[in-house]
This record gives C-alpha cells, sequence and structure tokens, in this order.
C-alpha cells in the first residue's frame, strides 16, 4: 500500500559458520520507523499485502540446502513472523492472490542445480516442484494482477547471453 520500504544491508562475517549474512530492515514512511526485520537475503513483498517475504540460512543442511533455508513471511503491520517452508533458497514473486510464493531450490552436486517451485503461503508448507519449468538458474515471476506465471532461465547452450522464457 506505499506505506512501507524495505531494504539489505550487509552485515559482515556474523551468520552462520561465520559465513556473510545482510540485514533486512524495513521502513515505515509514515513515521520515518526504521526496523530490523531479522537476518536474511533475497526480500519480495506480498502483491496485496503488507507482508515481506525473504530467506534466511540456519546453517543446517549445508550442502545441500535442503533444509539449510526457511522463507519467512514478516507482517509489517503487526510485526508478526512466521516459517512458511524449508529448503526455499530463492523466494521470487507471489501469484495474483498473495495464495502462492515462487521461487527456487538449489541443490549443489546434483543436476539440476536448480529447481523451480511454489509453496503455499502458509506456514510449514511443502515446495511443490514445478517440472514444466525450465531448471538451470530458473527464476519465476508471477503477475502480479492476472493468473499468469513466467519462468526465465539461463540457457545452458549460451553461457553469456542465453536467456530464454517460458
Amino acid at each position: 500500500d506505499g506505506r512501507y520500504t524495505c531494504y539489505t544491508h550487509w552485515g559482515g562475517a556474523d551468520g552462520p559458520g561465520g559465513k556473510s549474512s545482510a540485514e533486512i530492515h524495513i521502513v515505515d514512511l509514515h513515521t520515518g520507523a526504521d526496523t530490523l526485520v531479522g537476518k536474511g537475503i533475497n526480500p519480495r513483498w506480498a502483491n496485496h499485502h503488507n507482508w515481506l517475504f525473504f530467506a534466511h540460512w540456519t546453517g543446517d543442511g549445508m550442502p545441500p540446502y535442503e533444509t539449510g533455508t526457511q522463507v519467512i513471511r514478516y507482517d509489517a503491520d503487526t510485526g508478526n513472523k512466521v516459517v512458511i517452508t524449508s529448503g526455499m533458497e530463492a523466494p521470487h514473486s507471489l501469484d495474483h492472490t498473495d495464495t502462492w510464493l515462487y521461487g527456487s531450490q538449489r541443490y549443489r552436486g546434483r543436476k539440476p542445480e536448480y529447481v523451480a517451485g511454489r509453496v503455499r503461503n502458509l506456514p510449514g508448507s511443502d515446495i511443490q516442484r514445478l517440472p514444466e519449468a525450465p531448471n538451470r538458474h530458473a527464476h519465476v515471476h508471477a503477475n502480479p494482477s492476472y493468473p499468469v506465471v513466467m519462468v526465465r532461465a539461463k540457457d545452458p547452450s549460451d553461457p553469456v547471453y542465453g536467456m530464454n522464457r517460458g
């Protein structure tokens, strides 16, 4: 609704295992208050709610990432945080009803390394893999107004410029 904005601040090597981590902040544009939401990466706003989704590395399961990341939903209006799922490293976007969060999982040492998926916007949800989606560095983008999803992936035959859309 335009009340809040989000930014990340790289906080140095104070994450699990001494890995670098980012701080997720929200600024309330009505009051000027700057709130530290937590440590994480890839923050994404919902389309129709003041919900912010981000990936938080727990340090578990490294590698692979099946259990080492959590997607957290932060409600900017109430300050409540809930874990939506584990294993999704990169939340990308929500569908036009804010029901499904699309993103990708990363499986180091396996082929394909990145797998596109979606998860219900409910605590403790399981990730549903999208087998039709191209799965090499896949980025899933949902239209905020219509039930349309686009997948962008790196074309392995052209490692520099080869982007495709499906």
